[in-house]
Order: C-alpha cells, then structure tokens, then sequence
C-alpha cells in the first residue's frame, strides 16, 4: 500500500504509556521474531501499522473481556497473563517474555479477551490491529497461518502444564 493511501487508526495507549518515536525505532521493531512468519512487503505493511509505546510495571495492557483488537509484540519486558475465577480472584497463567507475541487469539477465533494482560515489568510494546493482521493473513500462503497456530498451541501446552503442576502442587490430583 503506497504511503500516501495509509489508513489512520484510532488507537488508545494504555492509560500510563509513552508512545515512541517510530521512526527511530523502526527497525527494531522489525527485528521481533514474529514479523518471521511473514513476507517482507507483509512485514513492512505490519510494521508501519504497529503502535509502540513504554509501560510501567502493573500497568494494565488490555482486561479478561475487552474486545480482541490488536496483536501485541513484546520487545522488552515481562507481561502477566491473568485468568479471573469464578469467585473473583485473579490467577497467574504465566509470563510472556520479550521476543513473544500475545494477544492473537481471540483474533483468529473472533471472541473478546481469555485473559487480562498487565506489565510485570517495564515494558516495550507494539501492538498491530486486528483489522491489519487478519487482511496480511487472508493475503499470505497457508504455511504463514499454520505457524502463527504452531505458536499458539505451543502457549496453550505451557498453560496446561503450569496448570497441572499447580493442581498437583494443591493436592488435587492423585
């Protein structure tokens, strides 16, 4: 898409961040390791759609129910996933550290957040529409795809390990 024809999106930062100069930090941004799933014509599309910013440590990134908007790159950093409980409290499902993406699922399945989002850390994000992803998607081969669910599912794996051992850990299981 020729620069002069590029769609402006009305993005909010979470409350507590700093966006970053994008030009000065464009090429680090593509360096992140999801941008190797796609071409390079997608990856620079991708890139010049991402929204950097800073965060402070517990800031929040998106909540468990918000609507699943953006895929979000994690460039330094820590960030908390957490699942609330049917009786309120807030259960740790792991960490996402820099160099992952999180926040892809509930584009592909088009349902709202699983899990709130928080800055365990400082952090330097990206985040790239949905609306983006999904378009760069449909136009990529099918292998693109079918990596981005590898990495998923590999997620999904690590949760439901740290998922037995905590219940192992509480005597629930035999």
């Amino acid at each position: 898409m020729p620069s002069h024809t590029r769609l402006i999106f009305p993005l909010k930062r979470p409350p507590g961040s700093v966006k970053v100069n994008q030009a000065s930090d464009f090429m680090s941004l593509l360096a992140h390791p999801f941008f190797t799933y796609f071409s390079e014509a997608h990856t620079k599309v991708l890139g010049e759609y991402a929204e950097e910013f800073f965060c402070d440590e517990k800031t929040p990134l998106f909540q468990e129910g918000d609507p699943s908007d953006h895929v979000y790159l994690l460039i330094e950093g820590d960030v908390e996933l957490l699942k609330q409980t049917k009786d309120g409290r807030q259960v740790s499902l792991g960490f996402v550290k820099a160099g992952d993406h999180f926040g892809e699922m509930g584009i592909l399945d088009d349902k709202p957040r699983s899990a709130s989002a928080v800055a365990a850390s400082f952090v330097h994000v990206a985040k790239i529409p949905s609306t983006v992803l999904l378009r760069i998607l449909n136009e990529e081969p099918a292998y693109v795809t079918i990596q981005l669910l590898k990495t998923i599912l590999e997620h999904l794996r690590k949760s439901n390990e740290r998922f037995a051992e905590g219940m192992a850990r509480s005597g629930a299981v035999k």
